[in-house]
């Protein structure tokens, strides 16, 4: 798909607060989202897993390949609907201007983020959990922890260009900053 016909997608499914399948170019796991806010760069979406809201999640126009809008007729949506569509919609303060104010805006909410860097599975930072530290104008420094909530020593610096999406607010960040 053209840049040009994700993102009237995108900001169609916005408007109508449609429910998108989107597809990375990184991966062939498919993604069930509505998107919320969107510029050319990035947008911002809640998550739909198993028939809930399963967070958020900020990811790049440039790694979609593809988008379609799941709507009446589609019996996933269907469903979807008839469990509740309004905790879908409730738009977190976060600027999408670019990396750099996403994860400041995060910061200030001071909540357990995942970081994601898709294409690079091979890399320390593949998968990082935990809190922030420190945003530059190319780079993130997080506080990192393990299957078990045990912190890491070390902090991870990850440059913006390797990350393809953030995710806050999800099931599995919620429960762990509770207990550790």
């Amino acid at each position: 798909m053209k840049k040009s016909e994700i993102i009237q997608i995108i900001n169609e499914s916005v408007e109508n607060k449609n429910l998108c399948r989107v597809g990375y170019k990184y991966n062939d796991y498919l993604k069930y989202l509505f998107p919320l806010i969107a510029n050319e760069k990035l947008f911002l979406s809640s998550k739909e897993e198993d028939f809930d809201f399963a967070g958020y999640h900020i990811g790049k126009i440039s790694d979609v390949a593809t988008v379609d809008i799941r709507t009446d007729g589609d019996r996933l949506f269907e469903i979807i609907k008839v469990e509740g569509l309004p905790k879908y919609f409730n738009v977190p303060d976060v600027d999408i201007t670019d990396w750099k104010t996403v994860f400041e805006s995060l910061q200030k909410h001071d909540g357990y983020i995942i970081v994601k860097c898709e294409k690079d599975y091979d890399t320390e930072y593949a998968f990082i959990i935990g809190k922030i530290v420190k945003v530059t104008t190319r780079s993130i420094t997080m506080k990192d922890f393990n299957c078990d909530g045990e912190w890491y020593e070390e902090v991870f610096n990850i440059p913006f260009s390797k990350i393809t999406c953030v995710e806050f607010n999800s099931r599995y960040c919620n429960v762990f900053s509770k207990h550790i």
